[in-house]
């Protein structure tokens, strides 16, 4: 009895020291837990704050970023516009530019070239004579009235008495005149009659002047070339203001500058021709000049 006492005694001791050693244990493990959560807790908590700063930045870029395009998108547009209109005002004054550089040029040669110009008898006081039987001589000359040399001065002249009630044999506004050395077309009044053609060369300068004599030829006859004579009525005809004379052609040139020119001229008088005063629209309207640059 005594030992069961004994026993459930000691029983009661050690359950009482297991439940201290239990609390103490406890007590003893208790920090560490709190101290190890605590430790992940204060490791995990940058993280957490992390996300959630990030986050939001990120949802405010979502936001703004459809707005920043557009807005990217518009100034590339208004940029593109402007260099367009930029580079179209550039053009235009290149343009405009070299417009008036070629207006100047060509303004400088215009003002600078040569122009020939026939002159008949008139002008230096060499009447037309006139003899029934004998050959038609019409003195002229061609003048430079320009401001820089003729070259390379060539001319087909032709001269016809213009009979009653008709008017000079001229050839179409657009029809050529060959030059020196050059075939005539067939029709017309040179199919009769040679006209006296020139070269002179190299040069006439401003102001110079060269004279020559233009007469009426037949076709060559045993190898010559024969004047063909006024006859009496055409004299009678003449001498009564009924007939006129008719003095045209052309003449070529070129300038300094290598532009070709050319000048068609037609004159109608009566003899002595002191003043060309035949009434020949058709010898007014036949005269002109180029307007090669």
């Amino acid at each position: 009895m005594s030992n069961r006492s004994g026993k459930k005694a000691n029983q009661q001791t050690g359950n009482r020291r297991n439940q201290k050693g239990a609390e103490h244990r406890d007590h003893t493990e208790a920090p560490t837990g709190d101290s190890s959560t605590s430790s992940r807790s204060d490791y995990l908590h940058p993280k957490n704050h992390c996300e959630a700063t990030c986050k939001t930045e990120k949802d405010w870029w979502d936001r703004m970023k459809p707005f920043v395009e557009i807005a990217g998108g518009l100034f590339l547009l208004v940029y593109t516009i402007f260099t367009i209109f930029m580079w179209s005002a550039n053009s235009k004054a290149a343009n405009a530019a070299k417009e008036a550089s070629e207006t100047a040029a060509r303004q400088l040669e215009i003002s600078e070239r040569p122009w020939i110009r026939f002159r008949s008898s008139e002008k230096y006081d060499t009447p037309i004579q006139i003899s029934a039987g004998k050959g038609l001589d019409v003195p002229g000359q061609f003048i430079n009235t320009g401001k820089t040399p003729a070259l390379h001065v060539r001319a087909t002249v032709f001269v016809q008495i213009v009979g009653p009630g008709n008017d000079a044999d001229l050839p179409g506004k657009n029809q050529p005149i060959p030059e020196p050395g050059k075939p005539f077309p067939k029709g017309g009044y040179h199919d009769q009659l040679i006209p006296p053609q020139f070269d002179w060369s190299p040069a006439l300068y401003p102001s110079q002047y060269t004279q020559f004599t233009v007469f009426q030829v037949m076709g060559p006859y045993n190898g010559r070339n024969i004047p063909l004579a006024i006859t009496n009525s055409q004299y009678q005809n003449l001498r009564q203001g009924k007939s006129y004379v008719a003095v045209w052609g052309e003449v070529w040139y070129q300038d300094i500058f290598g532009v070709n020119h050319w000048s068609k001229f037609c004159k109608a008088g009566r003899p002595p021709w002191k003043v060309p005063d035949a009434p020949s629209k058709k010898c007014v309207e036949y005269s002109d000049v180029d307007n090669n640059e």
